[in-house]
């Protein structure tokens, strides 16, 4: 094995966590993420070779859900050798957009749903207003 990714994946397992009674989660730090990506990264390196702009042919994100929502977004494949309403890819750019779309109303639709009830609760805690 690569000596750099050994070490990389030592690193990042040389402390267990156990779940957490709050969250259900164990804790995940940022280095954790850190070290997680270095991991990845190395296997990437040493599976593919870059583009002529030093590019790799995979992309990847990690996501901390003790922080943030799952990840929304599905891959949407590349339409560009489409050619006929009857390719089969098609259907599939059509309902990964759909999905990314549908997701992303979502998750705008609850933001915007809490920003009203906090300008709500807001206006009625702050009392009757007076005119200047």
């Amino acid at each position: 094995m690569d000596t750099l990714l050994a070490g990389y994946i030592h690193s990042f397992l040389k402390e267990h966590r156990e779940c957490d009674s709050n969250s259900g989660w164990a804790q995940v730090t940022d280095e954790d993420l850190d070290k997680l990506g270095d991991i990845i990264d190395r296997l990437i390196e040493l599976k593919c070779d870059t583009d002529s702009d030093g590019d790799f042919p995979i992309q990847w994100t990690l996501v901390d859900r003790r922080k943030y929502h799952r990840s929304p977004y599905a891959a949407v494949p590349h339409s560009l050798d489409i050619t006929s309403l009857d390719d089969p890819l098609l259907e599939d750019v059509h309902g990964a957009v759909s999905l990314n779309v549908a997701l992303a109303h979502e998750e705008h639709s609850q933001f915007t749903r809490l920003m009203t009830d906090l300008f709500r609760e807001r206006r009625r805690s702050s009392g009757p207003h007076k005119a200047p």
